[in-house]
């Protein structure tokens, strides 16, 4: 099967193929989730090479364990996330021991009026998904905290883009009328 046919094949199919050794079915995995990997990476670390290397490691320890992993109901890439966050711990402890610090620098503390201000938009989001379905909740997660592009929440959902495309919409309508009173 090519790359090309294999963008279309399900997770679950894609990782047993890779599993058994199958070289455009890890091509097409890379092809996939690398992007994600990467913007994961460089969201936490700020540095491009850095991100590029915490992408690489991620899929070469991918391939080491990739005859061993074991599915357990959750998605391929949530087990890649998993491998990419132990990486950004790993290389934040790294810089800490080269720059001979224990502890990281304290931030600035913002003023009351910041905290304020960020505590009534902090609750008033909260009110909004709130006001959400657990599913729309869960789209919602994924695409504005995790950097997932809907084709992508679709893919490891196992439904098709223009379903979550839709309940995307209905959520931000939701959250929309729920915001709007808050704003005026």
């Amino acid at each position: 099967m090519t790359n090309e046919a294999l963008s279309t094949v399900a997770e679950p199919a894609l990782v047993a193929r890779a599993r058994a050794g199958d070289g455009a079915a890890i091509t097409t995995l890379y092809l996939r989730y690398a992007p994600l990997i990467y913007r994961y990476a460089y969201q936490r670390t700020g540095e491009r090479t850095l991100a590029e290397d915490i992408q690489s490691e991620v899929f070469v320890r991918m391939l080491e364990a990739l005859p061993g992993y074991e599915e357990r109901g959750r998605p391929f890439v949530a087990w890649l996330f998993r491998i990419a966050h132990a990486r950004v711990i790993d290389c934040y402890r790294d810089q800490a021991r080269q720059a001979g610090i224990a502890t990281l620098q304290q931030p600035t503390i913002p003023g009351p009026e910041v905290l304020v201000e960020h505590a009534d938009v902090c609750a008033a989001l909260d009110l909004a998904l709130a006001g959400l379905t657990p599913l729309q909740r869960r789209v919602v997660w994924l695409h504005y905290h995790e950097h997932m592009s809907l084709c992508h929440i679709a893919a490891s959902m196992a439904c098709t883009a223009e379903s979550v495309r839709a309940v995307h919409l209905r959520a931000l309508r939701r959250m929309a009328r729920t915001l709007t009173p808050m704003v005026y």
